[in-house]
C-alpha cells in the first residue's frame, strides 16, 4: 500500500492543474485519501510499542483501529469501488488520457486485492454468471 499510496501523491502533484477540473479528477482525490487513510491505519496495527503501558494502550487502539478498517472496506465494497471503477474507466476510454486511466484502474485493481475485495466481487461475478445458465437451461 505504501508505494501506491507514494505513486498517487505524485501523481496527484504532477498533474492537479491540468485537470482539476474533470470529472473524474474528484474521485481519483478521494481514491487518493482514502488509500492514505487506510494506509495510515494499518501501519498503526503494525506498530511495536517501546514499554508495557504502550502496549496496553496500544492493545485497546487495535481493536478499534481493526473496527475502523473493516467498516471503511466494507463501505469502499459497496460505494466507493464502483464509482472509482467507473471514472476511471470513462477516462480510459477518453483516448486522450487513456494512460492515466490505466494506470488508475491498474492501482484500484490491485489495491481491491491487497485489501480482500475482490473476492466478494468473484463471487458476486459467479453467482451471477450461475444464474444466467440456469436462465439459459430452462429456456
Amino acid at each position: 500500500l505504501q508505494h501506491f499510496s507514494d505513486l498517487l501523491q505524485l501523481f496527484h502533484h504532477r498533474n492537479k492543474n491540468q485537470h482539476r477540473r474533470s470529472i473524474w479528477w474528484r474521485q481519483f482525490s478521494i481514491f487518493r485519501k482514502q488509500l492514505c487513510r487506510l494506509h495510515f491505519a494499518v501501519q498503526q496495527l503494525h506498530e511495536v510499542p517501546a514499554s508495557h503501558l504502550a502496549k496496553a494502550k496500544k492493545r485497546n487502539e487495535d481493536k478499534r483501529t481493526t473496527k475502523r478498517i473493516e467498516q471503511q472496506l466494507t463501505f469502499w465494497e459497496n460505494v466507493m469501488v464502483p464509482k472509482w471503477h467507473h471514472a476511471f474507466s470513462q477516462l480510459t476510454a477518453d483516448g486522450r488520457f487513456a494512460t492515466l486511466g490505466l494506470v488508475l484502474l491498474s492501482i484500484l485493481a490491485e489495491t481491491c486485492r491487497i485489501a480482500g475485495i475482490t473476492q466478494s466481487f468473484e463471487s458476486l461475478g459467479g453467482a451471477d454468471v450461475e444464474a444466467s445458465l440456469d436462465e439459459f437451461a430452462v429456456a
